[in-house]
C-alpha cells in the first residue's frame, strides 16, 4: 500500500494494518509478505524477463490504473500506454473493470496498436461489456 497525502493506493484492502498506519506528512509504502510462500524468485523473474531481452512483459491490473472501474477517455489510454509502451509484450488484467469507453478502446486498440503492430496485447478477465466494446471499435479501423 502507498500513502500520501490522504489518497492510498493498495493491491488488497489490509484491514489488520489500518490501525497502524501514521499520519504521513510525505509518502509512505508499507509492504504484508509471507515469510512462508512456495514461489522461487526466479520463477517470478522468469513470467517477465529473459536472459536474451531483459523485462520484456507486464501485467497490468486495470482496476488499479483507473480505480472508477470504467476508463473512458483517450486521455488514460495514453497514459496507458506509455507505461506498457516500455515493454514488447503486456497483459491487461479487467477484473473489477465494468466497462470501457469507445474513445478509450479506440486510442489504445486502434490508434496506438497501428503506431505499435507488434506489440502483443493480452487481455484477461474482461467482462462481456468490456469484450464487447473492443470488438466493436476493433471491427469499425
Amino acid at each position: 500500500m502507498i500513502v500520501s497525502g490522504g489518497t492510498r493506493f493498495e493491491r488488497e484492502y489490509f484491514e489488520d494494518v489500518q490501525s497502524w498506519i501514521p499520519d504521513l506528512g510525505g509518502t509512505g509504502v508499507f509492504m504484508q509478505l509471507s515469510n512462508t510462500t512456495k514461489k522461487m524468485v526466479r520463477e517470478i523473474f522468469d513470467c517477465f524477463s529473459s536472459v536474451d531481452e531483459g523485462f520484456y512483459r507486464t501485467q497490468i491490473p486495470m482496476i488499479h490504473m483507473f480505480p472508477s472501474g470504467f476508463p473512458v477517455s483517450r486521455s488514460e489510454a495514453r497514459r496507458l500506454a506509455s507505461l506498457i509502451g516500455q515493454f514488447r509484450e503486456a497483459t491487461l488484467d479487467f477484473t473489477g473493470v465494468r466497462g470501457i469507453g469507445q474513445a478509450f478502446v479506440h486510442e489504445l486498440f486502434v490508434v496506438w496498436k497501428k503506431d505499435h503492430p507488434d506489440f502483443i496485447m493480452n487481455i484477461e478477465n474482461a467482462s462481456d461489456d468490456v469484450l464487447g466494446m473492443i470488438r466493436r471499435v476493433e471491427n469499425t479501423k
